[in-house]
């Protein structure tokens, strides 16, 4: 379309955009937030070597994988990560240089590069609707990049060589009678060829190899005799027979092929990288007869570009890790400026990276004197320092951090700066202090509650008693006031009064028990048949667990032994596990209840089984704590109390998960004179 021509579709109306884009010179493809295509212009499925309607609606990565020969290949995640950053900060993210081969229509890959730069296109929103994905081809820029001065000096050499060649051959056709000349010519060319520092190699047109110097020698491990005569696929490599008919067919063409890397056979197998240069050999009419092969090692070359490869990959996979983080990392110099940051600490503090380069301390003195302590410590030989501080946003909020502050050294050991990864645990620290809060209130309203039953307790128990001396106290009073001289009223009165006292004695008595219950003192024990203490207790605990369709199984060993326990107390524990576990399988398809006994030679084991949801591996580890429960309107105390009852009888007490179900076990010492057995 012509320039006056598209001037009058704007006038007109609104151009033809997809005219446009298709037109478009640029190598361009439109992705959505799904990274799936929805666009290619011509240009790019030219260049990639893609079907433009057959890859629409696909996944950007089906389409171009990695090259599953290339175990270095890494234009995916490169790409995949830069498409990232993209969604992430809106912003438009110029890549470096990228490795990524395309796939061919038959299957194999082609090695290419490309210069890629992706840019967000945003709605009305301000989100991301689409992404513009446009990249130039730059294979050939960087396989010329990839030569080194070296390597121009063997061009230099072989035309040097061609040309004496050349020349000689011409000389060779002018002075065919001059017989000495001939003979120094061809003397002059054997000593250049055998003293190159390159392997010179000449073969015909049926490639048979026809000449082969020192340095082939070397390089290849064959000496002359072994294969002067035989074919030159000795030297190949399997794969690469197919670009080898190629470069032939090129030499044949009379061109000379200049620094062409590909992979040789050495005699022991091994596999050697190398850049030749191949020139066609002519005789005196100028027709083709062979070729010759000016061969480089570049073996350690390319070892040496992946390992730069490999580094810089790296470097930027850290630089990807540090930037992808939801830690704020901040490098600071020596001196205690900071260096350079990333984005978590520009999302974390509101200051743009350019507002925080520079500050030597936080936009506060004293953050400056504890970051100036920090790298003196870390100077002095500290590995890393961790502690936790508060840094200010730029909206005047405090940010509650840890830090973890690290010495950064260079190749040579030296150190350049530090490194602070900081993490924000403003809302971890408002949540603790809550629970600290609630934690605290809720002891407070325990002690309450303990205080009400105490003195529930001691009004219910000091009545009767406080009622007999108060009854026993009138009655003196009355043997008194009949006749205070009489010795029979006289010893009535005295006998009410002993009365009273006994009655003040047991409430003494009932006061010091509670209190001794209240602040878990051992209470009184006295041996009780573990089986018959449990069936009283199921019989209990029965009675409200009838309406919930419980399936109650009681596994108890008969020889069971009599156990010093406070029989109260120890039922109260198989109350509380028999209530937890008919609440746990309320929607159980199955409810069944399990209570066994077993015995070993030290320990009487008691074990409570349900078919629940089971224990929560996060609850697990917390379960005897207090305040801990899974249950919406549970305080979180009953297991706690359990654990100390048992454990004041000398037990333990466990929980585990049984899948289904939960499972909880008591084991209680046998007692060292040894317990009767009920038979």
């Amino acid at each position: 379309m012509n320039l006056r021509k598209l001037g009058a579709e704007v006038a007109s109306g609104t151009p033809d955009f997809c005219k446009l884009f298709e037109a478009l010179p640029g190598l361009y493809l439109i992705l959505d937030i799904d990274l799936t295509i929805v666009a290619v212009n011509r240009a790019y499925a030219q260049a990639t070597l893609i079907d433009p309607e057959a890859v629409l609606g696909r996944a950007l990565f089906d389409v171009f994988p990695d090259n599953p020969q290339d175990t270095q290949a890494d234009g995916v995640r490169n790409l995949q990560s830069s498409l990232s950053r993209v969604l992430l900060t809106r912003r438009a993210d110029t890549m470096a240089v990228q490795k990524y081969d395309i796939r061919k229509p038959d299957g194999e890959f082609e090695e290419r590069y490309w210069s890629p730069i992706n840019t967000p296109v945003l709605g009305n929103d301000g989100t991301v609707r689409w992404i513009i994905h446009r990249v130039e081809d730059v294979t050939d820029l960087m396989r010329l990049k990839a030569h080194s001065k070296s390597q121009n000096q063997i061009a230099r050499d072989l035309t040097r060589v061609v040309k004496e060649l050349r020349s000689a051959n011409s000389q060779l056709a002018q002075t065919l009678s001059d017989n000495d000349m001939l003979e120094r010519e061809h003397v002059h060319l054997a000593n250049i060829v055998e003293s190159s520092g390159n392997a010179i190699v000449g073969i015909t047109l049926e490639g048979t190899v026809t000449s082969w110097n020192r340095s082939a020698e070397r390089l290849f491990g064959y000496c002359k005799s072994e294969i002067v005569g035989k074919s030159d696929t000795l030297l190949f490599s399997p794969d690469s027979l197919s670009r080898e008919i190629e470069i032939v067919a090129r030499v044949l063409n009379d061109e000379v092929i200049s620094q062409y890397e590909t992979v040789r056979v050495h005699k022991d197998g091994r596999h050697l990288n190398v850049s030749l240069t191949v020139s066609p050999i002519h005789d005196r009419r100028g027709s083709i007869i062979g070729a010759s092969a000016i061969v480089r090692d570049i073996t350690a070359e390319k070892r040496a570009e992946e390992e730069l490869k490999k580094l810089h990959l790296d470097r930027l996979f850290l630089a990807d890790l540090v930037q992808s983080t939801t830690d704020a990392v901040v490098a600071r110099t020596n001196d205690g400026r900071i260096r350079n940051c990333n984005h978590a600490a520009e999302l974390i503090f509101g200051y743009s990276a350019e507002e925080m380069v520079g500050q030597a301390g936080w936009f506060s003195s004293d953050i400056e004197a504890e970051t100036a302590a920090v790298i003196e410590r870390l100077q002095r030989g500290e590995p890393s320092i961790h502690y936790e501080s508060r840094r200010p946003r730029k909206n005047g909020d405090d940010v509650h951090v840890f830090i973890t502050a690290s010495r950064i050294r260079n190749q040579e050991g030296y150190i350049v700066g530090t490194s602070e990864t900081m993490r924000d645990i403003t809302d971890q620290k408002r949540v603790e202090a809550q629970a600290l809060a609630l934690k605290n209130e809720l002891a407070h309203i325990d002690r309450l509650s303990t205080m009400g039953q105490m003195s529930a307790a001691i009004a219910h128990e000091l009545n009767q008693p406080l009622t007999a001396i108060g009854n026993y106290a009138n009655a003196a009073m009355r043997f008194l006031e009949r006749d205070p001289a009489c010795p029979n009223e006289v010893q009535s009165a005295r006998s009410a009064i002993g009365k009273a006292t006994a009655q003040a004695m047991r409430a003494g008595s009932i006061i010091r028990s509670l209190r001794e219950y209240v602040e878990k003192r051992d209470t009184s024990r006295s041996p009780e048949c573990l089986n018959a203490v449990i069936r009283e207790a199921v019989a209990l605990g029965m009675v409200d667990l009838k309406c919930r369709r419980i399936n109650l199984v009681l596994a108890l060993d008969p020889s069971a032994p009599r156990a010093p326990i406070d029989k109260v107390q120890f039922q109260q524990v198989i109350l509380n596990l028999m209530r937890n576990s008919a609440e746990a399988m309320v929607d159980a398809d199955q409810r069944k209840l399990t209570i066994a006994t077993a015995i070993d030679s030290a320990s009487v084991l008691i074990t409570v089984r349900d078919t629940g949801p089971g224990i929560s591996a996060d609850v697990r580890s917390r379960l005897f704590q207090p305040f801990v429960t899974s249950k919406a309107d549970g305080m979180g105390i009953g297991l706690n109390v359990c654990q100390s009852i048992i454990e004041a009888h000398g037990g333990t007490i466990d929980a585990a998960d049984a899948s289904p179900g939960a499972l909880f076990s008591i084991r209680l010492p046998l007692a060292d004179d040894g317990l009767s057995l009920l038979t």
